[in-house]
């Protein structure tokens, strides 16, 4: 049920960059269907595997912002690349994507009687194709931004001023910094006995399974 909530919320943020795009009902399916499906696998695979490495990522959240929002901004190049004035009425293309009104004294500019429209003033013209690479730049930016920022954040996290944690399973220990109920700690301290047999049953079945 989990895989399941998360996979909808999934679908939304890989719709984001497009929601407001001519990408029809059909569209919307398959950027949902696929972002669900990368978010599943995720969390069923890659968050154990990074979790074994340096890399923890304490609530998933590369597979529910992560990745699809990566999908989110490929689709919205694609989108961008294929859009054409038949797809949005003619000249409504251009509000959404301004940078594609046509040069001034351009024969497009001409051709589609502009200087008698909100967009008499021209643009700069661009391709489609161009507008999809934009999209795309965007996206790299917004991924070097948000590694480079991660990684400073963990540095200074790491610092000796700050109090580091000690135990492992104080990331998942809130009384340390929070006020809680009274019978907080044996709730917990169940919670971590209920996990760790998780973990040894989990570990005999593959153990079970590689034997086989």
């Amino acid at each position: 049920m989990v895989h399941i909530q998360n996979a909808t919320l999934a679908g939304g943020v890989a719709v984001g960059a497009v929601a407001d795009m001519q990408i029809e009902p059909f569209g919307a399916m398959i950027i949902g269907t696929i972002a669900g499906l990368i978010s599943t696998l995720g969390f069923q695979f890659l968050t154990p595997t990074l979790n074994e490495t340096i890399v923890h990522d304490t609530c998933g959240v590369n597979n529910l912002h992560g990745m699809p929002g990566l999908l989110s901004g490929i689709a919205s190049a694609i989108v961008a690349a294929t859009a054409t004035r038949d797809n949005y009425n003619g000249n409504r293309l251009y509000v959404f994507y301004p940078s594609r009104i046509p040069m001034q004294n351009s024969t497009e500019y001409s051709n589609f009687s502009l200087d008698a429209t909100e967009f008499a003033q021209g643009g700069i013209g661009r391709t489609a194709a161009v507008q999809g690479g934009y999209q795309m730049a965007a996206l790299a930016v917004t991924l070097g931004m948000a590694i480079i920022g991660g990684i400073l954040t963990g540095y200074i996290m790491k610092l000796p001023i700050i109090e580091q944690i000690q135990d492992v399973e104080e990331m998942f220990d809130d009384e340390p910094n929070w006020l809680t109920p009274e019978d907080y700690s044996l709730k917990l301290t169940e919670v971590r006995v209920q996990n760790r047999e998780g973990e040894e049953e989990m570990q005999e079945k593959r153990v079970l399974h590689t034997s086989t």
